[in-house]
């Protein structure tokens, strides 16, 4: 049983930083480098029976850097991926980005700074390089852009997947961007040491999950108040402009072909209706009485299939046939 008393015991280290608040994480954390000290002291003294040459020194050298690296560098939750890291007065969910963001900034000007003293002039006709550090500094923007719009608007809940999305894509963007300047700089002893500072562990914000992106994307199609909240500020162009107009308007009709298309569908499945061809399956399902929400179907789904025929060309449809 004494091992399952280990176990116990490394299994609730793991989980006090996600339970605790910050005052018992720092006690803690300075409990065990005292602890740490000590056993090191003595092994080196009692075991060892060897002098102690300025022991508590190496402790101050070690803190000192450790302040330095996280404060100057932000390196300092570089391997927790600022998981446990919080700005103070600001509440879950945007406290966690903000805090990521923050180390990005760091690291962001650290690489920069790596990347002009080893390369100098030649970083400008090296633009691969060049590029890489301004995707990183354009992501790092919009990703704090996204969380000031989030905190504009009063937080509202239903905002949140669109704030999760927009920071954990540029997460992965700042990230990937930052690696790729680590990995094509010539100097790889630089590129080596600053990749251990910054990346100990791999790239730690990969993309947003599919079920997000799912999500995101059916809030923005439903047509409801997030999609026009959130585009309230962009100027729509008139329904025949052949671009964005253009898109809105097929989108209406799209969308108020919705409830008709779900009838068409469903008595395609009851082998009320032949599913092909699919070229005058609207016009068979008006003529059959097939009706979504008391909307005649053969109009409007046409309509729409038409409207997305003009936009995307005519191969496109709005796919009542195919997805049967």
């Amino acid at each position: 049983m004494k091992w399952a008393r280990w176990a116990l015991l490394a299994v609730s280290l793991a989980a006090f930083p996600w339970i605790a608040g910050e005052y018992y994480i720092n006690l803690t954390s300075q409990i065990f480098i005292a602890a740490t000290f000590a056993a090191s002291l003595n092994l080196l003294v009692g075991y060892g029976g060897l002098p102690s040459l300025g022991h508590a020194s190496w402790l101050g050298l070690a803190a000192y850097l450790s302040a330095w690296m996280s404060l100057k560098l932000g390196l300092g939750h570089a391997l927790t991926g600022s998981r446990f890291a919080r700005p103070s007065g600001i509440g879950d969910p945007e406290s966690k980005y903000l805090a990521r963001f923050t180390s990005l900034s760091a690291a962001f000007a650290l690489v920069s700074d790596a990347a002009m003293a080893t390369l100098g002039g030649q970083l400008k006709r090296r633009e691969k390089l060049s590029g890489r550090l301004a995707d990183a500094l354009a992501w790092l923007y919009l990703g704090s852009a996204t969380v000031k719009k989030f905190w504009d608007d009063g937080r509202p809940e239903m905002d949140v997947p669109f704030l999760r999305w927009g920071c954990e894509w540029a997460i992965h963007e700042v990230e990937t961007a930052l690696a790729g300047v680590l990995e094509n700089l010539p100097n790889r002893p630089v590129a080596v040491l600053l990749g251990a500072a910054i990346f100990p562990l791999g790239l730690s914000g990969g993309p947003p999950s599919d079920r997000l992106c799912a999500r995101v994307a059916q809030a923005l199609l439903d047509g409801r108040e997030e999609r026009l909240r959130l585009t309230r500020d962009i100027y729509v162009p008139p329904p025949d402009d052949p671009g964005l107009g253009r898109l809105e308007t097929a989108l209406h009709k799209v969308m108020a072909a919705a409830s008709a298309q779900l009838a068409i569908k469903k008595a395609v499945r009851e082998k009320i209706l032949a599913r092909h061809p699919e070229e005058t399956l609207a016009d068979r399902a008006a003529q059959s009485g097939v009706r979504g929400d008391d909307v005649h179907p053969a109009g409007v789904v046409k309509g729409a299939d038409t409207e997305v025929s003009d936009e995307h060309g005519a191969g496109a449809r709005v796919g009542v046939g195919a997805e049967c």
